[in-house]
């Protein structure tokens, strides 16, 4: 059946037109009872006729069918494909634009409000990784599998306004219609919107940590250089009960840059303590500063193990037979592994 309005094809035996919403005549062809042919359909519309007309023309049957289901009190819960992976797009499309305002902020919300619950619980790394958990059950499962039933809902309860106000089934229809169907301008001039400013967005977040996450490597450099001068130096205080002074004292070139690497400039040895200045081709956040590892040796009356602090880490528990005289690190503390950092 076509409609003589706007020429779009509907289900023969529908009321009304599920494009434009106007009444489609019945004819003795469509109707499957015997009618009386007067061009006009006589009967009052169904629930369903006007859900095919809210619905509009893309997936009407899908979500007819589960409204169908729903109002005979079926279960609330089935799976929506576009909700699942363009949520907020598609409360746009299917014009749900107070619940495409909400979803835009809720999730974010129901995160931080979750956070603060598990804080008082756990750990702040347990706590946000609980609450991001909660975040994406919220997304990507929850709202997925209600989203149908919440279209239901909207529809429902605009088909209901139409009505109670409006007598005219033909009047109803040809207004549920344009407050139903499907909207791609807003879709359109969004896109047009957040596209650009979201990527200056990502852009202005993404560089900086790129970089930083670059000066950490070359940062971990240093402490690869330093790893077999470490193990030289705790073997001399435990084995040997030596403090040693100096490179040369363990079997080292006694020139620091003798231990360079691409972003390294020297690793020197001080009384035990070890210093390793960057510099070559290092970024300039950190070229000419230095991380120190400072060794501690644990026991009361004789050595019995080497605990290396590095950088700002905190200090060992327990008590101290020896250390080395400590000496600032100058490398920024976002830079350092997470141990090398004060408070760790």
């Amino acid at each position: 059946m076509f409609c003589t309005k706007c020429g779009a094809e509907n289900e023969s035996g529908a009321s009304f037109c599920k494009a434009c919403g106007a009444q489609l005549a019945v004819t003795a062809e469509s109707s499957p009872e015997p009618v009386q042919v007067t061009g006009q359909q006589t009967t009052a519309p169904s629930d369903k006729d006007y859900w095919d007309v809210f619905v509009g023309e893309k997936n009407t049957q899908f979500y007819v069918s589960r409204f169908e289901r729903f109002a005979s009190g079926g279960s609330r819960a089935s799976w929506n494909w576009p909700a699942f992976f363009v949520s907020f797009l598609w409360l746009l499309y299917r014009k749900m634009w107070g619940y495409a305002a909400i979803y835009f902020v809720a999730p974010a919300l129901i995160q931080v409000a979750f956070y603060f619950v598990f804080l008082a619980l756990f750990e702040h790394d347990v706590a946000g990784g609980m609450s991001f958990l909660v975040f994406l059950l919220a997304t990507l499962l929850l709202f997925p599998m209600y989203a149908n039933w919440l279209y239901y809902r909207v529809a429902s309860k605009r088909i209901a306004e139409v009505t109670g106000r409006q007598p005219d089934p033909a009047k109803c229809a040809s207004t549920i219609a344009r407050l139903g169907g499907t909207g791609i301008l807003p879709i359109v001039i969004l896109c047009c919107v957040l596209i650009p400013f979201n990527v200056g967005i990502l852009a202005a977040i993404a560089i900086p940590a790129y970089q930083d996450y670059t000066i950490r490597a070359q940062v971990s450099e240093g402490l690869s250089l330093a790893y077999s001068t470490k193990s030289l130096i705790g073997e001399s205080l435990i084995v040997e009960e030596r403090v040693p002074a100096d490179r040369l004292a363990l079997g080292l070139d006694p020139d620091p840059q003798a231990s360079s690497g691409e972003y390294v400039q020297s690793v020197n040895v001080v009384n035990g303590r070890i210093d390793i200045v960057y510099g070559n081709q290092a970024n300039e956040n950190i070229a000419g500063r230095t991380l120190t590892l400072t060794p501690f040796v644990m026991g009361s009356d004789a050595p019995e193990s080497v605990t290396w602090v590095c950088g700002n880490g905190e200090l060992p528990d327990g008590e101290v037979f020896w250390y080395a005289d400590p000496a600032p690190t100058t490398v920024d503390s976002k830079y350092l592994p997470v141990s090398c950092r004060e408070g760790y």
